[in-house]
């Protein structure tokens, strides 16, 4: 009896590790952006992972570092059992260059809401950013010259320092979400965009002044 019990016990044991090995971890669904997928074989491409900042400010620092390297920013992180990979900019804190944007389509998120009026400071939650998207859609301005696709979008993103970095994923999931289901649907590059991380809160600058009145 005492010799089936030896046999037995190794094999019950080989058997419950077996068991246990074969249990393994659902694989986490990973969402990548077309701009991330084309240039991250480029030499000068590198990830910075979300989830090792604790704030936007933290982040926005390692990528003007980035951009006064000339190095152009990947970005991971990962939020309801999903990794995202997309890309964005933020300006070089340490260059007096002043970089202009014509012919794009102007975005402003401020933490998790959407700017629709600058002079006024009309928010939309940026549940709604699908709306905000569709009404540009809706115009035919908005699109390029003589072609069925859109000027490139530039979002421009601030969100204060006090804010915990899931602030900042929640809303660039979002960000992702939408377009990449505009473009799924659409021919390539269809609504091309661009995430312009900001060091300052660009919607806090005063308006520019009235015209001059016109001579009677």
């Amino acid at each position: 009896m005492k010799k089936i019990l030896y046999i037995l016990i190794p094999v019950l044991t080989f058997s419950s590790c077996e068991s246990y090995q074969e249990q393994k971890e659902p694989e986490t669904q990973k969402i990548y952006s077309k701009r991330f997928e084309e240039l991250k074989n480029e030499e000068n491409f590198r990830i910075i992972n979300i989830d090792s900042c604790q704030n936007f400010q933290e982040l926005t620092s390692k990528m003007g570092e980035f951009t006064c390297n000339g190095i152009m920013a990947g970005l991971s992180f990962t939020i309801d059992d999903k990794e995202y990979f997309l890309t964005g900019s933020s300006e070089c804190p340490t260059s007096n260059i002043v970089v202009c944007y014509f012919s794009r389509n102007i975005i402003m998120i401020k933490n998790d809401s959407i700017v629709t009026d600058l002079f006024n400071q009309e928010k939309i939650p940026i549940e709604d950013l699908k709306i905000e998207l569709n009404n540009i859609i809706s115009k035919p301005y908005n699109f390029k010259y003589n072609e069925q696709v859109l000027k490139p979008a530039l979002v421009h993103l601030y969100i204060d320092k006090n804010q915990n970095i899931n602030k900042t994923k929640k809303v660039l999931k979002e960000i992702v979400h939408n377009f990449e289901k505009i473009n799924s649907n659409q021919k390539n590059n269809f609504f091309e965009y661009n995430v312009l991380f900001e060091h300052f809160d660009i919607t806090n600058l005063p308006p520019p002044p009235p015209p001059p009145s016109l001579p009677k």
